[in-house]
């Protein structure tokens, strides 16, 4: 799973293009008209690697505009520890590593939409002098998402109901694949460990198109 999620990951930072199309039944939750949007087989795995980011460095649920620094500040340092890897200097002395926060920065405003005002420790991550220290660590189990409906709920903005499944580190499969699949592949199959619903919307910067998240919710 390691390399065949790693080569999404880099290219899902730019953008996720979706075509919609739609079915002619309507879904209506919290008096919410929701459009059922139908997306082909590649861009249904792109989003899977999408979303994936964030159970993969375990992104905590949040409602939309109350999403909490120290967790946003916390999926940035995993994000960067498990991508950027080359942005951070070792210091030996305390077997760990550390990143300037401007990368931190830089990750939190491209999946989230926002600007942290004032950076501090959080409970897992140290700040000391502008940078954030992480543990060096090896890889090991992961959590990974997969689309079970995506529903457009205004212009641009989408929602999708997600299954977060718990993978061993000896789990080699595809995880865009099914449970049959799995079982016949090498590792231990995955296991459902819960379900999410995820809000995004679709904004333009600089000419480009882009998917910020605004809430992440059990369900």
């Amino acid at each position: 799973m390691k390399k065949k999620v790693g080569i999404f990951i880099v290219a899902l930072t730019i953008c996720i293009g979706i075509t919609y199309k739609y079915n002619t039944s309507n879904k209506k939750e919290i008096g919410v008209t929701q459009k059922t949007v139908t997306v082909s087989k590649q861009e249904k795995e792109e989003l899977n690697n999408h979303f994936t980011i964030f159970s993969k460095y375990k992104l905590e649920e949040f409602s939309e505009n109350s999403l909490s620094v120290e967790n946003a500040i916390d999926f940035a340092v995993q994000y960067n520890f498990d991508n950027n890897f080359e942005k951070f200097s070792i210091y030996k002395e305390r077997c760990c590593a550390y990143i300037d926060k401007e990368y931190i920065e830089k990750t939190v405003n491209h999946y989230f939409g926002i600007n942290i005002d004032t950076y501090s420790s959080t409970e897992k991550h140290e700040f000391i002098e502008d940078k954030y220290i992480a543990p060096l660590a090896s890889g090991g189990s992961y959590n990974f998402s997969k689309i079970i409906n995506l529903y457009e709920i205004e212009k641009d903005k989408l929602l999708a109901e997600l299954e977060i499944y718990h993978a061993e580190g000896n789990f080699m499969g595809d995880i865009n694949e099914d449970k049959e699949a799995w079982e016949k592949g090498e590792g231990e199959v995955p296991k459902l460990i819960g379900k999410k619903k995820a809000v995004l919307k679709r904004i333009n910067e600089g000419g480009k198109g882009r998917y910020i998240l605004l809430s992440y919710e059990n369900f």
